[in-house]
């Protein structure tokens, strides 16, 4: 992760098919409710730096802008 990222803390609901919190369907930003209504990326970082956990990331587009 680059020097300049900043992380911002929100919180995620998600669906949980087969497996627990498998994909977003929305998420919580300054006390405002994003409807997720496209999912067009996902991808996995693993472990490469011990300092980040492995995590599965989504690229989301929502209804409406953030």
């Amino acid at each position: 992760m680059s020097e300049n990222t900043t992380l911002i803390p929100i919180e995620v609901e998600c669906h949980s098919g087969y497996k627990a919190d498998e994909y977003p369907k929305c998420f919580h930003l300054n006390n405002d409710r994003y409807e997720i209504v496209e999912i067009p990326d996902r991808w996995y970082q693993g472990e490469l730096d011990p300092e980040w956990p492995a995590s599965n990331y989504f690229k989301v587009h929502t209804d409406r802008y953030v």
